[in-house]
């Protein structure tokens, strides 16, 4: 009996260590708060994931870019949808519908999800010490301003999603703004309320993130291709190194909220104010010669870019040339389509680019900066280009 309890024992004292080994593991594929926000690289991973999520097809990936809200706003004809689909229950404003009743409810939850992923990171950042991050306070007024951003930029599509526009206002709550982390059972506000606080989440976000898009160090950052390509960037710019501080055209960046602050004050019926943000927008220059980050353009001109955006071919004395279009087939590693204006051959970062016939079979382009070759080519033709050894300009 002795020995039937001693075995018992050692059994029983084995089993509950092993429990408890076991129930402290993480997950794989999990992190826990404390550990993600050890590293300035946890920061960075936290802001992503805000980033990431926001492009799923509950949000922007689908039902709030061409899914969902493009059917209430009758941009599809009935005709061509199923049904007993719920899109054709959408276009035709059901929203009792049970299905329709589910992608509203998932919006409402899921936006609100990455406003608490906002609140935390804006927690965490502020009280996060500069020398934890590899750029210092740079890249920390990056992360701070850009999750300030999305807070705010979050809540204002719920207010016009969810609330009356201004104009119809019955300054009921429609919505709560929440700005602390955690919470429960927040406090639901006006329009009124609602549009003060996104304004100040904005103008202290363009507060921060004025030190670091468009001071004299990094202000090129903000031209089309360093912005959207991530490439003719400055020798020695840290964007070369640090992928993390290129590709600014798909992140909250500066001229992205003075927009954004532009829209709110439209929407709030503050013309004044609207105008001077936006005219701030198209005013933006990006070198001492007063090259504008941003300008019109005609449609045509975008080709099959549904990015909306032309790249300037390169530099000539200080400006971009004009007479070349360009599009992006690959963000990292981008070969070209381009509409030439005149049958030239065009320097490109850094590499010298001569077209040939668009009947060409496309070759795998290595790499921004290399050299193409081909035959003839006929001005006002699109061509594509492969890539070569780069040579010297």
């Amino acid at each position: 009996m002795k020995k039937l309890y001693t075995i018992s024992l050692l059994v029983l004292c084995i089993v509950t260590t092993g429990c408890s080994d076991w129930l402290n593991v993480a997950p794989s594929n999990q992190v826990n708060e404390e550990n993600l926000f050890s590293t300035g690289n946890g920061y960075r991973n936290a802001l992503n994931g805000v980033y990431l999520d926001l492009g799923t097809s509950t949000l922007y990936g689908q039902n709030l870019s061409w899914g969902f809200m493009d059917l209430i706003a009758q941009y599809y004809s009935p005709v061509e949808l199923n049904k007993e689909r719920v899109y054709y229950q959408a276009l035709n404003y059901k929203f009792e519908h049970t299905d329709v009743k589910s992608i509203i409810s998932s919006i409402w939850s899921r936006s609100y999800n990455n406003i608490a992923n906002c609140n935390n990171l804006i927690n965490q950042v502020s009280n996060a010490s500069p020398s934890l991050f590899e750029q210092g306070e740079l890249e920390k007024n990056m992360i701070h301003g850009e999750a300030l951003a999305l807070r705010a930029f979050i809540h204002f599509e719920i207010l016009r999603m969810f609330a009356p526009a201004m104009m119809k206002d019955d300054h009921k709550a429609y919505m709560p703004y929440v700005d602390v982390y955690p919470t429960f059972v927040p406090a639901y506000e006006t329009n009124e309320e609602i549009l003060k606080k996104v304004v100040a989440d904005l103008k202290e976000a363009k507060r921060m993130l004025a030190q670091c898009d468009i001071t004299e160090e990094h202000r090129e950052w903000m031209a089309i291709n360093p912005r959207m390509l991530g490439i003719d960037l400055s020798a020695g710019d840290i964007a070369e190194e640090d992928v993390f501080f290129a590709f600014r055209g798909y992140r909250m960046n500066y001229y992205a909220i003075t927009a954004i602050l532009a829209r709110v004050y439209f929407w709030n019926g503050e013309y004044e104010l609207a105008y001077n943000e936006a005219k701030e927008v198209l005013d933006a220059t990006y070198d001492d010669d007063g090259q504008k980050c941003f300008s019109f353009m005609e449609y045509l001109e975008l080709g099959n870019n549904m990015k909306d955006y032309i790249v300037r071919s390169d530099r000539e004395g200080g400006r971009w040339r004009s007479d070349i279009v360009i599009r992006s087939l690959n963000v990292k590693c981008p070969p070209m389509i381009l509409e030439l204006k005149s049958a030239e051959t065009y320097r490109y970062g850094g590499g010298t680019y001569v077209p040939y016939h668009k009947g060409f079979e496309q070759q795998r382009n290595t790499g921004a900066g290399r050299g193409v070759t081909a035959g003839g080519h006929t001005a006002g033709q699109r061509y594509r280009f492969r890539a070569q050894d780069r040579r010297a300009d």
